[in-house]
C-alpha cells in the first residue's frame, strides 16, 4: 500500500500522550489550545480528540487525582510561553480540583501571568 508507518510510546500512557502532543507540534500543530482529559477512563480523551484536533488543540492525558506526572510537566514547561487556552474535559470525578490546581500552576506560574 506504500504507507510509512512510525510507533510513538512511552513508559506509560501519560508519557505517550505527551510524546503525541510534540509530535502534533512538530507537524505544525500550535501549543496555544491546550486540552487535558483523564488517564483513568478513556472515554473523555476518546470523544475529546477529534474536538481537540479541529480546535488545532494539543491534547495531554492526565490522571485523575494526584501529582500530574514528570512527563506531563516537562511538556507543559517546554510550551508554557505558547500556551494562551485550557479546556479541561470532564467534571471533577473526572480530573480533580487537585490536578486542575497543579495544571493551572505550571501554566500560569512559569509564564508569570
Amino acid at each position: 500500500m506504500g504507507l510509512t508507518t512510525s510507533r510513538l510510546a512511552g513508559d506509560d500512557r501519560y508519557a505517550t500522550s505527551a510524546l503525541v502532543a510534540s509530535h502534533g507540534l512538530a507537524l505544525g500543530m500550535e501549543p496555544a489550545f491546550l486540552w487535558v482529559a483523564s488517564g483513568g477512563q478513556f472515554a473523555d480523551a476518546l470523544a475529546s480528540g477529534p474536538a481537540a484536533n479541529w480546535r488545532g488543540a494539543s491534547l495531554l492525558l492526565v490522571p485523575p487525582a494526584g501529582a500530574i506526572p514528570a512527563s506531563t510537566s516537562v511538556w507543559l514547561k517546554e510550551h508554557v510561553v505558547r500556551v494562551e487556552e485550557l479546556q479541561i474535559v470532564g467534571g471533577a470525578a473526572a480530573i480533580g480540583a487537585d490536578v486542575e490546581r497543579e495544571l493551572r500552576s505550571v501554566l500560569v506560574g512559569e509564564s508569570g501571568g
